[in-house]
């Protein structure tokens, strides 16, 4: 009797734990969405990730082996955008161009890179920046540029009336560029990423970009975007 009365336990437990099993797969199920949206980072609600999409791991990039991937492209586009500026050609000639902001995202064809670079000219009382930034897609020589703007801001020295007092003026520190946009971070679907980002002046307003092979659009955030 004591051996039947613990099969029929033992039968019991285990018709319970199966019941509980097929309970709670629809419960997963159900949670399932509310569980992945808890973990998607606070810059997602920007751009609420649709079925398939993956976010890309983003990186800032600052060694020149680094800039060198997108250097040339960046060069030309840079040649081509200054001329809007209608800053003299030798002084944008004698300028150093550099890279001050280097964002990638992706792996080989469909891999995206955002830049910020600038040329900065100064004279007695200030300097002017020439800035262009874009985006380009691919690997090597398959690179290309997606898009570009460029942006020209003049800066007053902080000290510029110092000198008339100085019988040696001393040499004048250049700032360095401030950012433009900030990115957050990076989605993925379909060989197309959509980032996320921040202007770094002002309100700092959130922009979207969808980055593809054909270019780049600009959408509004969505609602209730909170990226932090």
């Amino acid at each position: 009797m004591k051996c039947g009365s613990r099969r029929a336990e033992l039968g019991r437990r285990a018709a319970g734990a199966a019941v509980a099993f097929v309970l709670a797969a629809p419960l997963q199920a159900a949670l399932a969405p509310v569980l992945q949206a808890q973990s998607l980072p606070p810059w997602a609600s920007c751009a609420p990730p649709s079925a398939g999409s993956a976010i890309e791991r983003l990186r800032r990039l600052t060694a020149l082996t680094d800039q060198a991937l997108v250097e040339a492209v960046v060069k030309r586009v840079f040649t081509e955008r200054e001329k809007e500026q209608r800053v003299s050609a030798p002084n944008l000639a004698g300028a150093r161009l550099t890279i001050d902001f280097l964002y990638t995202a992706g792996q080989g064809a469909s891999r995206v890179f955002y830049y910020e670079a600038s040329k900065t000219i100064p004279d007695a009382e200030g300097l002017l920046r020439v800035s262009v930034a874009g985006w380009v897609r691919g690997e090597g020589a398959a690179q290309r540029s997606l898009g570009s703007k460029s942006e020209l801001e003049w800066a007053e020295f902080a000290d510029a009336g110092d000198d008339e007092e100085r019988t040696i003026p001393e040499p004048r520190t250049i700032p360095d560029a401030a950012p433009g946009l900030a990115p957050l971070g990076v989605l993925s679907r379909a060989g197309q990423q959509t980032w996320v980002m921040r202007r770094a002046r002002g309100a700092g307003a959130v922009l979207v970009y969808d980055v593809g092979a054909t270019g780049v659009g600009t959408r509004r955030p969505a609602a209730g975007c909170k990226p932090s």
